[in-house]
């Protein structure tokens, strides 16, 4: 190949990059359905859950579907979901999934009873509603 030619092919290739890269980039990301703040605190038998991470999952079967908003559980027990890097939760109802588990101990013990880690069987589900802030407290019981 002669080097004019291997010149003329390298331009090309630029300027099609150059033509397609603006047009990849004004592309968006599909908008996320309205959310609404939803803040908390989980306790287990009247104490602070000191650790974990709660997570909102959208539950479809109510008409709620959508990206899962998390958050991680402070020492104080305290929460505040985010959902794709937003404050807040997808307005509708959720079915909850509380994780906490004892990173310190070499063993890993669940701090709280591992039904509530699965949404389907922890019982927990909530309404996250539009244009107000939402608080809701989780009192998990370790024995029913």
């Amino acid at each position: 190949m002669s080097r004019n030619r291997i010149l003329f092919l390298a331009i090309i290739v630029v300027c099609t990059c150059a033509l397609l890269l603006p047009a990849a980039s004004c592309s968006r990301a599909p908008k996320l359905a309205p959310t609404a703040i939803v803040t908390g605190q989980i306790t287990l038998d009247d104490k602070p859950v000191t650790c974990g991470e709660i997570a909102f999952l959208p539950d479809s079967s109510k008409g709620t579907t959508g990206p899962m908003g998390m958050s991680p559980i402070g020492e104080d027990g305290r929460y505040e979901i985010r959902t794709a890097g937003k404050k807040g939760a997808l307005v509708g109802w959720h079915k909850i999934r509380i994780m906490a588990i004892d990173e310190t101990k070499p063993d890993k013990p669940w701090i709280i009873p591992i039904k509530y880690s699965n949404p389907d069987e922890s019982g927990l589900t909530f309404e996250v509603k539009a244009n107000q802030e939402n608080k809701h407290d989780f009192p998990l019981k370790s024995k029913p």
